[in-house]
């Protein structure tokens, strides 16, 4: 997980919606020193995980903020638009699926259809 909240502050909101024990790793601000839309935060990620762009989903609720930047580092985009509460940004980003629920980034994972695109 990628959030521009602080780790601490994070971990509370994570807990308290039982969804902590979910992510392998929780990347905040205050471990990249940036915030969303900087690449720096997704190339922070990658680098702790190991991964190469290409290998990685990144599900996003903002075009701007989320989608554009893992784009353009080669990451593979999933947009949930279901979540979207920045509704009112810039729209010239798009995403390699769109997602209409959570329970289509199991079907993108694990190959079984692909949103919409």
């Amino acid at each position: 997980m990628v959030t521009d909240a602080y780790f601490e502050n994070a971990v509370i909101r994570l807990e308290k919606t039982g969804l902590y024990p979910m992510f392998d790793e929780v990347i905040t601000a205050d471990m990249t020193g940036a915030y969303k839309p900087d690449p720096k935060v997704f190339l922070y990620a990658l680098d702790k995980m190991g991964r190469h762009p290409s290998e990685v989903l990144m599900v996003g609720d903002s075009l701007r903020r989320d989608i554009g930047p893992a784009k353009k580092i080669g990451m593979l985009t999933a947009y949930a638009g279901y979540g979207d509460r920045n509704f009112l940004e810039d729209r010239e980003e798009t995403a390699d699926v769109t997602l209409a629920d959570i329970r289509d980034v199991l079907r993108v994972v694990n190959g079984g259809g692909n949103g919409s695109k």
